[in-house]
């Protein structure tokens, strides 16, 4: 493997500038690399709105990669902030690829028109979508956190956010969670 060369790899960002993927979170690019995070590109994180506002093009992608960008540096700050010796910080070490995992995951299962087809289809739910998807087998970023030795079901449980460790469901859905933040900007 070894896709990701020493200083990382950097995707430039309309939002963000740049977001840096450390050369040990190669998992990350692998994910982000499989069919159903590409298809994040063709969904707008505004729904209908490129419509009548002509800079709302930001993508699902975008957007994913942004809340990827912020659950890093929310880990970063904590881990700044708390010390090395902190049962925090020992707590975040333990999760932080489970943390950045569902982070960039955690809108997978959107369809396109974002919230408003979820809305019009009684009952459809992004978020119960983006679980079937980590959770099934022939998929292929179940197939990647696998790879990666990172149980798909712990990725899953902090979005449906039954998590044991309530810090890593916060950090990815909570009232400011990375997900609120890249939404805001």
């Amino acid at each position: 493997m070894n896709r990701i060369k020493m200083g990382g790899k950097v995707f430039r960002d309309p939002v963000h500038q740049l977001i840096r993927i450390a050369p040990s979170d190669e998992y990350i690019l692998e994910l982000i690399d499989t069919p159903e995070f590409q298809r994040l590109r063709r969904i707008r994180q505004l729904g209908v709105s490129w419509l009548t506002y002509h800079g709302a093009e930001h993508s699902r992608f975008s957007h994913s990669l942004g809340v990827f960008n912020f659950a890093q540096r929310i880990i970063q700050s904590l881990q700044q902030k708390y010390g090395s010796g902190s049962e925090i910080v020992r707590s975040l070490e333990q999760h932080e690829r489970v943390v950045k995992a569902a982070a960039l995951l955690h809108d997978v299962g959107h369809a396109p028109f974002s919230h408003l087809l979820e809305k019009v289809s009684g009952g459809m739910n992004h978020e119960a979508r983006t679980v079937e998807i980590i959770l099934d087998e022939q998929s292929q970023i179940h197939k990647v956190l696998k790879a990666y030795q990172l149980n798909p079901g712990d990725v899953a449980s902090v979005i449906r956010k039954d998590f044991p460790v309530k810090l890593v469901v916060d950090i990815v859905s909570s009232q400011l969670d990375a997900d609120r933040m890249d939404y805001l900007l």
